[in-house]
């Protein structure tokens, strides 16, 4: 059975079973076994289906006093951003904006899971070339909105990221660990200077000002830089601590070695270095430091960032505040 967890949160007039994976923080910075819950009516709960059922099954006629109950399994590197909490005493508002990984080949299990959450928009920040190959599974009454960050760059390693794993012996020849975090540093200070990039960005976080109600979920491929890098922006302007950003980019790396793991033992055993594909897969600190050093450099603030270099004002950037957090 898959080692999922879920939190059992009890209130005076809800009841909710929320999706969770060890060590990814879940509302007001908690976390599940084998990390501490921090709340005094949050239970952890390992994944059971016949006792899942059975539980909705109960509090189904209580509709009206239920909060949010998710029993599928949900695509790798997903996750709320909802929750941290923000310098102004308030929180990320939960149920909003998801982050994945491309929603390709999603069997109809994840499917579901996405539809129980409500999800009406899914952001595509995709090359043509990786949807052209790796198309996400159609959803009925769901936009998709394909917005190209790396439209300037198509050749960069996070877009080729698919293609490469494809080429282990090669791959290993040309490439180091150390030469792979690299490429990376320039592919996150890309994601700042490309023109292409602002563009998809402000489109992005533009889209966000309208239905603010309205669950959604953005990807790339792996969910980790394109999709890494506009979590990071949204968190931190939001008012959420460098250190919880941090952990938020960092959360990704779990997931993805385990989503990953098939790939990566396929990819040593055609005779590729494990060194080499683990460091382009997995996600490192340094990578979104690169990203944030630039962001300083060119705009000095997050807030300069979202109002010069992609167009969403000052009074927009509050505006996403107060839609966003509560």
């Amino acid at each position: 059975m898959p080692n999922h967890w879920y939190i059992l949160e009890v209130k005076a007039v809800s009841l909710s079973v929320i999706p969770h994976q060890p060590a990814v923080r879940h509302r007001h910075g908690c976390t599940v076994p084998p990390y501490p819950i921090r709340r005094s009516n949050q239970f952890p709960l390992r994944q059971n289906e016949p006792f899942l059922k059975h539980l909705a099954a109960v509090v189904e006629p209580l509709s009206p006093l239920v909060g949010h109950m998710i029993t599928h399994k949900l695509p790798p590197n997903f996750r709320d951003l909802g929750g941290h909490p923000t310098a102004n005493g308030t929180a990320v508002t939960p149920g909003r904006i998801f982050r994945s990984s491309q929603l390709s080949g999603m069997p109809e299990g994840m499917v579901r899971g996405l539809e129980e959450l409500g999800i009406r928009f899914i952001y595509d920040f995709r090359t043509a070339a990786e949807r052209e190959q790796y198309p996400d599974v159609p959803m009925p009454g769901v936009q998709n909105v394909w917005l190209d960050v790396l439209s300037n760059d198509p050749g960069s390693l996070a877009a080729m990221m698919q293609q490469l794993l494809q080429e282990p012996r090669k791959l290993s020849q040309d490439l180091t660990p150390e030469k792979v975090e690299a490429l990376y540093g320039t592919v996150y200070e890309n994601l700042v200077s490309l023109p292409g990039a602002c563009k998809a960005y402000g489109a992005f976080f533009s889209s966000l000002l309208q239905d603010s109600g309205t669950p959604r979920v953005f990807h790339c491929t792996a969910g980790k830089d394109r999709t890494g890098w506009a979590a990071a922006m949204l968190l931190l302007l939001l008012g959420v601590s460098h250190e919880d950003v941090l952990a938020d980019y960092l959360a990704s790396n779990e997931q993805l070695l385990q989503g990953y793991s098939s790939t990566i033992e396929a990819f040593v055993a055609a005779g590729g270095d494990r060194a080499v594909v683990e460091s382009l897969i997995r996600a490192h600190p340094e990578y979104l430091e690169a990203g944030l050093a630039s962001l300083m450099r060119t705009y000095e603030s997050i807030s300069n960032y979202f109002s010069r270099g992609l167009g969403i004002s000052l009074e927009e950037q509050s505006t996403l505040i107060l839609a966003y957090t509560s």
